[in-house]
């Protein structure tokens, strides 16, 4: 049986803190979002994204929308910035002085143990091209007093069908990348009936491991069902570049700092399921599955269309992973 599709948990210093305010122009409503960066350790990043509502459909007020308000007011990061758009819909960011800090060990250390889900943003760029984004989800995280336990994490585990199969090549090196699309049971509810929806999620094996990259490349076959650890970073490389400067006569080099931020799901490990593990799961249900993959595409077709701007999509083996398993493909 199959446990967990898609959950992480996640701990770090607190980066930056972004509060945007807004209301709902139809039903006046007013809502939050907030974008809080934890540096899980040096120099890589994970971002966590949270939006509520002041009040429920019910008209009583929205226990995630007061836990926010206390992440607004308190918590503390090296660069707080609120942005109120109910007044002014082009109002920008402004720094809250109150929030800001002047070290990370000053900052708030911040963990999410759970409710934490991965998704994705896609979005029709300028250029005519499809372009993507991941982010993390989360309803509730906490502030972390214990000294002991403020130690940087970030753990995540996929399960879903092997899609397109590939590899990075950079120098003499290769690094194996596949595409997991993860499928969603959700229940019938008023009009809709019973159904299945999914994600398609690009990763990439970044471990200097020989053996993990063949199991990747001879057992992750395309349609397989596989389980995977996934690390969701923002790493800043700082790179040291050299550029020709003249001056006087000759030639000089003059050298430089540049940074780049690294936006990638990284596996960090993983195993092929073996069908009984899976085939009663509603998940994975041959006509549910198969509309689903239907309704994805048609969804992208309609992004490229220019229809809609953004849409957002809900060991045997190696490495870190929950448990072992062998063999076992997706009948289909």
């Amino acid at each position: 049986m199959v446990e967990i599709y898609n959950q992480f948990k996640v701990g770090g210093h607190l980066v930056s803190k972004a509060v945007t305010l807004g209301v709902n122009s139809d039903t006046r409503m007013n809502w939050m979002m907030i974008t809080l960066s934890l540096e899980v350790e040096e120099g890589k990043r994970v971002d966590l994204q949270m939006f509520a509502n002041e009040l429920k459909k019910d008209g009583q007020p929205n226990r995630i929308y007061q836990n926010m308000e206390t992440i607004k007011n308190s918590y503390l990061s090296l660069n707080s910035t609120i942005k109120n758009k109910r007044n002014n819909p082009n109002a920008e960011a402004l720094k809250d002085e109150s929030t800001t800090v002047g070290s990370l060990e000053e900052a708030d250390f911040v963990r999410a143990n759970k409710g934490v889900t991965l998704g994705m943003n896609r979005y029709m760029s300028q250029d005519g091209e499809l372009r993507e984004s991941f982010r993390l989800s989360v309803n509730f995280v906490n502030r972390v007093e214990n000294e002991a336990q403020k130690v940087g994490f970030i753990e995540g585990t996929l399960t879903g069908v092997v899609g397109k199969k590939g590899r990075i090549v950079e120098g003499d090196d290769y690094y194996p990348t596949i595409e997991l699309i993860v499928p969603e049971y959700r229940n019938a509810y008023g009009d809709f009936a019973e159904r299945v929806v999914v994600d398609k999620y690009p990763l990439v094996l970044r471990l200097n491991d020989e053996d993990a990259k063949e199991y990747i490349e001879n057992e992750f076959v395309e349609g397989s069902v596989v389980s995977v650890g996934v690390e969701p970073v923002n790493q800043v490389i700082v790179k040291q570049q050299a550029k020709a400067e003249k001056r006087g006569f000759g030639k000089q080099l003059a050298t430089f700092e540049s940074t780049e931020v690294v936006r990638e799901l990284q596996i960090t490990g993983g195993y092929v399921l073996d069908e009984d593990e899976y085939e009663n799961e509603k998940n994975f249900d041959r006509d549910l599955y198969t509309k689903a993959l239907e309704d994805f595409d048609k969804s992208i077709q309609t992004l490229k269309d220019g229809v809609g701007q953004t849409k957002s999509f809900a060991p045997s083996g190696f490495g870190k992973s929950p448990k072992s398993s062998s063999g076992g493909s997706l009948p289909f």
